[in-house]
């Protein structure tokens, strides 16, 4: 029972300490702390709220982004790696003519350079066979070994 009586207080102390430093640590790693200390002093804290609510815009749309890229983006790249490998592997021939289903972006011809930019602000184009593309992806199962990922449900 002593060193019980010994050893919570040195735990206690020692989880203390912890958490003090990882505060500390923290504070260093917020994203524009000291430029926004900066704006608060030249132009007060009005302006400082203004981007204080950027930097949590900026910090949403990375957690959106690391979402995305993990449940869609990433199942979605090694599915249709695995099925590349399974029809190489297979090795079957197709008998049917698929040039009408075969759906080609690719514009021939002459092209002015402004069709190409309003191909990037309407996402046509390449663009509609990239991943940055939401109609790219189909709302298949992706089958694993011992289960199916829903990718519509993602």
């Amino acid at each position: 029972m002593n060193s019980l009586q010994t050893w919570l207080p040195n735990h206690r102390k020692l989880l203390r300490h912890l958490l003090t430093e990882s505060r500390n640590v923290l504070s260093y790693v917020e994203i524009w702390k000291v430029s926004l200390h900066q704006i608060e002093g030249h132009f007060g804290t009005g302006i400082r709220s203004y981007f204080n609510f950027l930097r949590f815009l900026v910090i949403m749309n990375l957690c959106t982004f690391l979402l995305i890229a993990a449940f869609v983006v990433a199942p979605v790249i090694t599915s249709e790696r695995l099925r590349e490998a399974r029809q190489t592997a297979n090795a079957v021939a197709l008998s049917t003519n698929d040039t009408c289903t075969h759906y080609n972006p690719e514009r021939k011809g002459l092209v002015s350079f402004y069709d190409y930019i309003l191909d990037v602000l309407s996402a046509t184009g390449l663009l509609e066979l990239s991943y940055l593309f939401y109609g790219f992806y189909q709302t298949l199962d992706i089958q694993l070994q011992t289960s199916t990922y829903n990718l519509a449900l993602a």
